[in-house]
């Protein structure tokens, strides 16, 4: 709710307060209200119907602007709308033949998602009983049954842990660190010219039919409301003009803007292009997608999707964003030489300041050194690698390790 208050001067001089709670709705309501605020016929009142109607209308949008809130992203172990459509010999053998079905193109989707294309191939051919435990929760978004038959749209969840442990085992790299998402500006140019909010724009009904939270690069589709609108108009998408973009990432809260296109460049094929940024750097898309048997809208949903594809790949393809198994904690025993109690501070405040290193504690300590126990999160290549950047040489004699400054 927002409440407003219009001090209003009537013509009869007599000057009243009245104050009234609007919900964020329809312009009609809206110019409703003015009228019943201020009314009368005449040339001053018909101004400060303007004016009301319009101040109006400015309260709604700031309090659309501040009502939106970000996106809660989930996570992409999580497959949604998964059709299937099973026939057996009866309606129960029907929904478990789907069910096992449903399983596998989950899987195969829930893959494509954290790994690059080759890499999710190397699983293509997995057994579906293996598959089948890897499923935490299957939920039915709506099914029909009928003789012999099942049709059913689900939305089925994996094990994280147990995911993870096969695509280790079977040497496949992913990337499942979830990127900041990107809002995409999706414009339509057709035989009528463009359009981005208003009119017939099956380019953003497509957009609209794609899971673009359940993405290791999240996506989010602006609502296209009068904030929206007044953000940015269709020739300054068309253009990518910056100030209106900034404002469309403002509203959003996401750093990176895209702008993607797609136009109708023959009776049957449709040109895609997208241009801007994503999470992971620069985008330059450009193809083109042909219209089978008249269907536009699924010419359309290729090229959205091969666009999300894209961001998705750029992701993971970032080196950065590969998964590393957590390292368990480990503990050497470690002797540290120094020639002073001020050298020592020194010493032990850049172990400290290593990343990996948990805890330095001192066992004994003499004016020429100590010996501690050393607590480290990492590899033991990591761990001397890390030492090294900070100034030191980490070596083994017996079983106790020594650090040393480098020479």
């Amino acid at each position: 709710m927002i409440e407003v208050v219009i001090a209003i001067s009537g013509e009869n001089k007599q000057k009243s307060a009245l104050r009234t709670s609007l919900r964020v709705g329809r312009g009609k309501v809206l110019r409703q209200m003015a009228s019943l605020l201020i009314p009368g016929p005449s040339p001053v009142s018909c101004a400060l119907r303007a004016a009301t109607t319009g101040l109006i209308f400015a309260l709604v949008a700031v309090g659309a602007l501040l009502s939106w809130t970000p996106t809660a992203y989930a996570d992409p172990y999580t497959v949604s709308d998964v059709e299937v459509d099973a026939k057996a010999k009866d309606a129960q053998a029907a929904k478990l033949k789907a069910i096992s079905e449903a399983q596998v193109k989950a899987f195969q989707e829930m893959i494509q998602r954290i790994a690059s294309a080759d890499q999710a191939a190397r699983l293509s051919t997995l057994d579906p009983g293996k598959i089948g435990r890897l499923m935490s929760s299957m939920s039915v978004q709506k099914e029909q049954t009928g003789p012999g038959r099942y049709i059913a749209t689900l939305t089925i969840s994996f094990l994280p842990n147990k995911v993870r442990q096969l695509l280790e085992t079977q040497g496949v790299e992913f990337s499942e660190n979830q990127a900041p998402p990107t809002t995409v500006v999706p414009v339509w140019i057709g035989r009528d010219g463009a359009v981005l909010w208003n009119g017939d724009n099956p380019w953003l009904t497509a957009w609209r039919s794609l899971d673009l939270k359940n993405t290791v690069a999240p996506v989010i589709l602006p609502l296209g409301d009068a904030v929206d609108q007044a953000s940015i108009t269709t020739d300054q998408a068309a253009v990518s003009d910056p100030g209106a973009l900034s404002a469309v990432a403002q509203r959003y809260h996401t750093d990176t803007v895209l702008v993607a296109a797609a136009e109708l460049v023959a009776i049957n094929v449709i040109r895609v292009t997208a241009s801007g940024l994503s999470a992971a750097g620069p985008v330059a898309f450009d193809n083109t997608f042909n219209i089978t048997d008249g269907n536009l809208q699924q010419a359309a949903l290729a090229g959205a999707n091969a666009v999300m594809s894209s961001i998705q790949e750029q992701w993971k393809s970032t080196g950065a964003q590969r998964f590393q198994p957590a390292v368990p904690a480990q503990k050497i025993k470690l002797a540290v030489p120094f020639t002073s109690l001020a050298e020592w501070n020194s010493i032990r405040s850049r172990l400290m300041a290593t990343s990996g290193i948990q805890s330095v504690d001192v066992q004994s300590l003499s004016g020429t050194g100590a010996i501690t126990t050393l607590e480290f999160k990492m590899t033991m290549p990591e761990l001397q690698d890390g030492l090294a950047r900070n100034g030191f040489v980490l070596s083994a004699v017996g079983d106790t390790w020594v650090l040393q400054p480098r020479r």
